[in-house]
């Protein structure tokens, strides 16, 4: 058997219908959190010209991100690129629309690929569920989108917790241990993935000297109230203050809106250059899956450098594929409620099905011509709860018989009186 023919590239997979299912679940909870949230739908180019992709204002060169484009060119020639979020593309589009009014809120659920390493919950081809705040001042556009995430996995049914940094504030950080290399905020970023000792160690490739490493570990392993205060001990600088206020800001909004889960993180950077202020990433709590599940921040500039005017805007992304890793495993719902099962009489059963559709019932119905048994083994091993058997017996007495899976129970009973027990079926 021929293994890369009948399996699908590395990082990448497919998804038989019991999976299909879990995921569209998933996405109609987040879409309609969206919508309830007044946010409305866009949709963005998959493929995109390499210099939107590349652009130094979106990631530079040292970032993880940077080094996964999938870059290409087409038969013209052209530089080309699949996009790796939803989030630059976007800029580009509210650059190209100056007349644009604002504030908007705009959601995107889409494909985007990074040619990363993989492990579960990380594929190179993956769903993210965006939404963004555009031309919202001040850090309640932040505490919004927390709130979204409590609405959509409250109503997922699992807990989670949310982290949260700045990046004005880790950059004055970064300055008061006298580390000058913006860059270093990359090594900071991946202190989950690494350690403390492995951004030790980083930092000293990157020729930050040991005493600055021993004046930031202090602050690594800080979170909290007790990291907000030992931080602005040491802040002085303009925009390390207006970080401060930022986060400070977010926690009086947090209580308002009643977000408890919510807790500072100054090492938080997140790894996308176009981030300037609050960024944040969400958790599972309780489960197998530790990597984030979401996250976002607030990115002041990506308009501007993309020839745009000056707007400020915040944006979250849930991944699809690591919740869906999470709630694979949980009983869900039959998609087809009933199997109408002909007894020598298909086109007469038609009607029977189509009046079950009608009455948004899903339905299939046997077209092979089976036995009886068969049918109800075939429904059976489907996890379809209920049958209708239309002898031609019943047929005549305008009645069909309706017989419970799980129980074995059957009932003769009229169309209609079927149409009504279905409604108000509860799994």
């Amino acid at each position: 058997m021929n293994d890369e023919l009948l399996q699908p590239p590395k990082g990448f997979r497919d998804y038989p219908p019991e999976e299909a299912v879990v995921r569209r679940k998933i996405l109609s909870v987040i879409e309609g959190e969206f919508k309830n949230y007044g946010f409305l739908p866009m949709q963005t180019s998959s493929i995109q010209n390499q210099s939107v992709l590349t652009g130094k204002f979106a990631n530079s060169e040292d970032t993880d991100v940077f080094n996964e484009i999938y870059l290409f060119e087409d038969r013209g020639g052209r530089k080309l690129g699949l996009r790796y979020d939803l989030t630059v593309p976007l800029g580009r589009i509210l650059a190209s629309n100056p007349k644009m009014s604002l504030p908007f809120k705009r959601y995107e659920i889409g494909t985007v690929w990074r040619d990363g390493p993989v492990k579960t919950g990380r594929l190179r081809e993956f769903t993210q569920c965006d939404a963004d705040i555009i031309g919202v001042e001040g850090s309640v556009a932040e505490a919004e989108l927390f709130a979204l995430a409590q609405s959509v996995f409250a109503k997922l049914g699992v807990k989670f917790r949310i982290e949260f940094g700045n990046r004005k504030v880790l950059e004055s950080l970064l300055q008061y241990c006298g580390i000058n290399d913006r860059k270093a905020m990359i090594t900071i970023d991946k202190l989950k993935k690494i350690g403390v000792s492995g951004v030790e160690e980083e930092l000293k490739q990157r020729e930050v000297n040991s005493e600055s490493i021993g004046k930031l570990r202090k602050y690594l392993d800080l979170k909290g109230v007790e990291a907000l205060q030992e931080i602005k001990k040491i802040v002085k600088d303009e925009s390390g203050l207006k970080g401060v206020s930022e986060v400070e800001e977010l926690i009086k909004y947090c209580e308002e809106l009643e977000i408890s889960n919510a807790e500072f993180t100054p090492s938080l950077a997140r790894g996308l250059d176009y981030y300037t202020g609050n960024v944040f990433e969400f958790f599972l709590v309780e489960s197998e899956v530790t990597s984030s599940i979401g996250g976002g921040g607030r990115y002041e500039n990506l308009v501007k450098n993309f020839g745009g005017r000056q707007v400020t805007a915040t944006g979250m992304a849930f991944g699809l594929d690591v919740l869906f890793e999470a709630l694979k495993k949980e009983k869900q719902e039959p998609q087809v409620r009933v199997m109408v099962i002909p007894i020598k009489n298909f086109n007469k059963t038609l009607r029977i099905t189509k009046a079950l559709r009608d009455n948004g019932i899903p339905s299939i119905t046997d077209y092979s011509g089976k036995s009886l048994s068969k049918n109800l083994d075939y429904a059976s091993r489907q996890g379809i709860p209920f049958t209708i058997i239309a002898g031609e017996q019943e047929l005549k007495e305008n009645k069909i018989v309706l017989r419970n899976m799980k129980t074995g129970e059957e009932k003769k009973v009229s169309v209609k009186e079927a149409v009504d027990i279905l409604k108000n079926f509860q799994s």
